[in-house]
């Protein structure tokens, strides 16, 4: 059964479950429940702005984006938020998504 809160389903795909456990065991628990409110609040502002986005895609780069802020994501040569972006989509070209998908993520 999908985990469903304030009417905003998480996506039940094996990589959202994979990154969820990752980030929760080299985290802290501020950076994961933050990163799962940045989940939320991106799918409630797609929705205002009409837009559908990938929900597995943004799921993963909200669970990534301030990751770089931590050991073992962060390196001294570039800004948090760039190490962040590099993890999820090694992460996601790892587990053998499109080089598309991985830039999306990055990007976002």
């Amino acid at each position: 059964m999908p985990e469903v809160i304030a009417g905003l389903e998480v996506p039940e795909t094996a990589v959202v479950a994979e990154a969820t456990r990752l980030i929760q065991e080299t985290t802290s628990p501020l950076i994961y429940h933050r990163s799962r409110r940045v989940f939320f609040f991106s799918l409630i502002h797609a929705h205002q702005l009409g837009v559908k986005p990938d929900p597995e895609l943004l799921y993963v780069a909200a669970m990534f984006h301030d990751t770089g802020l931590l050991t073992p994501f962060s390196d001294v040569e570039q800004r948090f938020e760039v190490d962040g972006a590099d993890h999820a989509r090694k992460f996601l070209l790892d587990r053998g998504f499109s080089t598309a998908a991985a830039e999306t993520v990055w990007t976002a």
